[in-house]
């Protein structure tokens, strides 16, 4: 899932020639230069034989041949002089001195070598002027190819970590919140009850090192976050007493599918706050889970009272901003009350472990 990086990236730096890239680049110059000398001999030989039904194949590739070993060693040459000196419109007659130096450069070292390979005269003429354009032009259309994956490589690291940032900050937030919720109605049970307060503190520093020790893995099985569910419930069930009353729906094969971590938190701590505890009589919690053809439908029903509820409250951006994160489209958020019951319904694609694996 990719996003579109706002603003402007840098270009990726020029990356140093290695002796792998000197290699790569001169064993690419004669795979290719090679096979369009072969293709010439043979041409060269169809032509001989309907003249001369005697001339032999080897006459007919020995100049190919050297023409084309002769191109493949200055290619390489050619291709990294590009890569280091592009020809640039901010630097318009500075490009141009230079691509007639390095023209000039060229044809004397193609007809230098021409002659070592294959001792005869061999002068300059308008093909290799014309050769020598035709790899400049190829070189740049491969070194602006390169760069362009480089760019796209870069801006996708550059995606992702942004990503990975947002997601930490919008995990970041979940801790403050959740602790200072239950911090809180710690501190309100203190006035009645020091010996519950004591054991919640107690219960609470088991939880909070339960979430750090997940809070690097972005999915978890269902499972594992169902039993920090029902260790943070039974956390509130100290407080509340009898007048939590909670319930879990959960279909069997839904335990091994792998969710955000801490998804049902921030969404079941608004049902007990603002649902159970907002009431003198308490209410009742109902998570369900279960599978629906390729999705994970997680659903928390809660009682609630009259009055306005608020729909963008921090738990729900939150989770809302982490399911865009994690999943962009594939993934949504639906809260409704309706009739006294107040019901948050996640929809996620279905992945198991798995399947992560091979991702």
């Amino acid at each position: 899932m990719e996003k579109v990086l706002a603003g402007r990236t840098s270009l990726p730096k020029k990356s140093k020639i290695g002796a792998r890239d000197v290699l790569r680049a001169y064993s690419y110059a004669f795979a290719g230069w090679g096979a369009f000398a072969l293709l010439m001999a043979i041409q060269m030989y169809v032509v001989a034989r309907s003249i001369n039904p005697h001339a032999a194949f080897l006459d007919s590739l020995v100049l190919p041949a050297v023409r084309g070993a002769t191109t493949a060693l200055l290619a390489p040459l050619l291709y990294f002089a590009v890569l280091k000196w592009p020809f640039t419109k901010t630097r318009f007659w500075t490009s141009v001195l230079r691509y007639i130096a390095l023209a000039c450069g060229f044809l004397l070292a193609f007809i230098g070598l021409r002659w070592l390979l294959f001792p005869g005269w061999d002068y300059i003429n308008k093909r290799q002027v014309v050769l020598f354009l035709i790899m400049v032009i190829a070189a740049h259309a491969w070194v602006f190819h390169r760069q362009s994956q480089l760019q796209t490589l870069k801006q996708s690291n550059l995606q992702r970590e942004v990503a990975e940032l947002q997601l930490q900050l919008l995990q970041m937030q979940l801790h403050p919140h959740f602790i200072f919720n239950t911090l809180h109605g710690i501190n309100t049970l203190m006035e009645r009850d020091v010996e519950t307060a004591k054991t919640m503190l107690l219960h609470l520093a088991d939880l909070l090192r339960a979430a750090i020790s997940s809070q690097s893995q972005d999915l978890v099985q269902l499972k594992q976050e169902l039993e920090f569910i029902s260790s943070y419930v039974a956390l509130e069930r100290m407080r509340l007493g009898s007048r939590l009353q909670v319930t879990f729906d959960v279909q069997d094969t839904a335990n091994e599918a792998l969710v955000p971590y801490m998804i049902l938190q921030p969404i079941v701590e608004n049902a007990i706050m603002h649902g159970v505890a907002a009431s003198r009589v308490g209410g009742w919690v109902n998570i369900a889970c279960r599978i629906e053809l390729k999705s994970v439908l997680l659903e928390v029903l809660n009682s609630t009272t009259a009055g306005p509820h608020k729909a963008d409250g921090l738990g729900l951006r939150n989770t809302r901003a982490r399911l865009q994160n994690l999943f962009e489209h594939e993934a949504t958020l639906e809260f409704t009350v309706r009739e006294g019951v107040a019901s948050t319904r996640i929809v996620l694609p279905l992945i198991t472990a798995r399947e992560a694996v091979t991702r």
